[in-house]
């Protein structure tokens, strides 16, 4: 919470009209509604990674204007690790162009996805959970990181489903101006705080990944 204020407040001082959707509350009500200007911020990403000691946490900020994606960062600071971008622009780690993979197909892909959040738990007390026909499952309990890979040139693609905006929205503008692609349906439209079912990914696994997401699950 801490971190969000900080970060709320440096915004306001250059942008005092501007309004925010961030993971904890106290900034939705900020701004002046009729802005076209949102900024989208998650904190603290990977909180539990976080508590547990792990590296692997970091901080999102995404600006919208009418609802575009226009400029975004993320942070993992002890991965020395920072993901630019601007659109109509290509993204950048730590300073230098991002290169995609070239995987041909799905099956031959290193995905990542939130499998716990998708695990449906039976009768029988057992999460079961689908996955896409692929090489690999990843899973590291941050977006930052999970997006991060294939900025890296490390996966090929992601699929979530209940994670929130604010996780995926800086990571999936730098997808798409490294060339990559992206699908993205709020849960419940009209609440932009609700769940996203979310794929990104290269472009040649793009329409695999989402028959799987969007038509099958």
């Amino acid at each position: 919470k801490a971190a969000q204020q900080l970060i709320v407040s440096l915004i306001q001082k250059q942008f005092p009209s501007h309004r925010f959707l961030a993971e904890e509350e106290g900034a939705d009500s900020l701004g002046d509604p009729a802005s076209p200007y949102v900024w989208i911020i998650d904190p603290l990403d990977g909180t539990r990674n976080f508590m547990n000691g792990k590296k692997n946490f970091g901080t999102i900020i995404t600006v919208q204007k009418k609802g575009e994606l226009v400029a975004g960062c993320m942070v993992l600071p002890l991965l020395d690790l920072r993901f630019t971008a601007v659109k109509g622009s290509k993204a950048f780690v730590n300073g230098k162009p991002v290169v995609l993979r070239n995987t041909g197909s799905l099956k031959d892909a290193i995905i990542c996805s939130n499998v716990t959040r998708r695990a449906i738990q039976g009768q029988d007390g057992v999460a079961r959970v689908a996955l896409p026909a692929c090489a690999s499952i990843q899973n590291y309990g941050c977006a930052a990181q999970e997006i991060g890979e294939m900025l890296l040139g490390w996966n090929d693609g992601c699929v979530f489903r209940g994670i929130k905006l604010w996780d995926v929205a800086a990571g999936l503008l730098m997808l798409k101006e490294a060339g990559g692609n992206y699908r993205l349906e709020q849960m419940e439209p009209k609440d932009p705080r609700s769940g996203v079912i979310c794929v990104g990914s290269t472009t040649p696994i793009f329409d695999e990944l989402c028959a799987f997401a969007f038509d099958k699950h």
